[in-house]
């Protein structure tokens, strides 16, 4: 580095300096969470022709009520959630008509999670015909869901 610049940086009070190298750290921490949300999500044309249903407060009764759906508990704050969502992805595609794959988002309808003792996320619930068979905690892989499915058809 030459003198002249050194002398212009050092003239900076210490303060000034910090707030700019925190700066363009939480900057750079912004635009690594934004990409990596994009990436793990699908914010792109893929979840467009998402075969995982979104359930809401009006549809998650009448949804599990029949034949056999896999809710995956989740919020989009969440880093396992991120990761578990192109999991369940592939599931649905796998799993094609023979169980509905679903997805609930627990920030917005804590009272469902609570229903069923949801403490830590992602979480997952298969359900038939409106019971609960099998649950699972945390990032879990497709084959042992696509494993715990076809037990129960």
């Amino acid at each position: 580095m030459n003198q002249s610049l050194r002398n212009k940086i050092t003239q900076f009070p210490p303060f000034v300096i910090a707030v700019f190298i925190i700066g363009t750290a939480l900057f750079a921490y912004f635009v690594y969470e934004q990409v990596s949300r994009r990436m793990l999500t699908g914010d792109n044309s893929q979840t467009q022709n998402s075969q995982v249903i979104e359930l809401t407060q009006e549809t998650f009764d009448n949804t599990i009520s029949q034949g056999l759906v896999l809710v995956e508990f989740g919020a989009p704050w969440c880093g396992a959630c991120r990761r578990q969502a192109p999991i369940t992805e592939q599931l649905a595609a796998t799993i094609g008509e023979r169980a509905l794959i679903t997805k609930l988002n627990v920030d917005d309808y804590g009272n469902i999670a609570s229903r069923f003792q949801i403490q830590s996320i992602p979480a997952i619930i298969i359900f038939k015909d409106g019971n609960p068979v099998s649950k699972f905690v945390g990032l879990t892989q497709k084959e042992v869901l696509q494993n715990a499915i076809s037990e129960l058809l």
